[in-house]
């Protein structure tokens, strides 16, 4: 009966500690939710950092190769461009060598065309312009979204590539069709015309073709435009064809194609245009790749 007296009134019984172990286990039961939650945003904070550097790196390397790419095309056609530059420029020289040398006759009316020299003057002083011009486009790095006349664009793609397509003996077709205003990013749209205008040239190498030809379509639809190089070379094996777009990838000589191109165009038409370039191939007979733009 002594040892009953002796323990503690105040003590807790049985129920109030399970009451108190439940309180503590609700309450570390929010703190590990609340942890979570924690946790969670901040590796959704993490995933979405993660792809904002992710994607910047991207950027970067893209406009690194794309930088790479260009100095090589241009490298490539440097030699075309001379060559266009120094007939003109000739045919300058010659007729301004005429009209010294007769400067003294002018006023006895000997037969000189001195009109007809002078309005050859310009035209090929206008010619060195052009090339000049477009030449120092195509190495621009920025660029603004505006709206540009494609046909303007690919008449100016083809006057740098004559020579180069003049020595495969290729011949250069285009029929530009009426009021063709696009709006987007002209600079880039031309690189990659004129690098798949470049493949085709380049797939006449080493074959025996008599007819040889690069054709340029334009076709609208409503929401869509389609640009089409097409060409009766070599074309494309079927082993290769799923690498077409890799980086990296190229069935040419190290010396004469980094490999970057097609995998350039294909992400600038996606990142910058919202389209796609698909192609059909037939290995000995030719390819025709089709660039398709969403209409703006």
């Amino acid at each position: 009966m002594s040892d009953i007296n002796n323990v503690p009134k105040k003590r807790l019984s049985l129920m109030s500690v399970f009451r108190l172990f439940g309180l503590y286990s609700l309450f570390r039961e929010k703190e590990a939710v609340n942890l979570a939650n924690k946790l969670k945003k901040q590796n959704i904070n993490l995933k979405i950092e993660v792809n904002k550097r992710t994607r910047e790196i991207r950027e970067y390397q893209l406009q690194r190769m794309m930088d790479l790419n260009n100095l090589a095309e241009f490298g490539k056609i440097s030699a075309g461009l001379l060559h266009d530059i120094k007939n003109p420029l000739t045919v300058i020289s010659l007729n301004l060598d005429s009209l010294k040398q007769e400067s003294c006759k002018l006023l006895k009316n000997n037969g000189l065309d001195i009109l007809g020299l002078i309005n050859q003057s310009l035209i090929a002083s206008k010619t060195v312009e052009s090339i000049i011009k477009n030449s120092q486009k195509q190495l621009v790095h920025e660029e603004t979204k505006e709206q540009f006349d494609l046909n303007v664009e690919i008449k100016n793609i083809l006057l740098l590539l004559t020579h180069t397509a003049e020595r495969q003996q290729v011949k250069l077709i285009f029929q530009p069709v009426h009021k063709n205003q696009i709006m987007g990013f002209s600079v880039k749209l031309s690189r990659i015309v004129a690098n798949i205008i470049m493949n085709s040239i380049d797939s006449f190498k080493n074959i025996d073709r008599v007819e040889r030809f690069v054709r340029i379509e334009i076709k609208k639809e409503i929401d869509k435009l389609f640009i089409s190089i097409i060409d009766n070379g070599c074309g494309i094996k079927n082993e290769d064809r799923k690498m077409i777009f890799r980086p990296f990838f190229t069935n040419k000589n190290s010396h004469e194609r980094t490999g970057f191109g097609l995998y350039i165009s294909q992400n600038i038409i996606k990142d910058y245009f919202n389209g796609e370039i698909n192609f059909t191939s037939t290995y000995g007979k030719g390819s025709q790749f089709n660039i398709i733009i969403p209409n703006q």
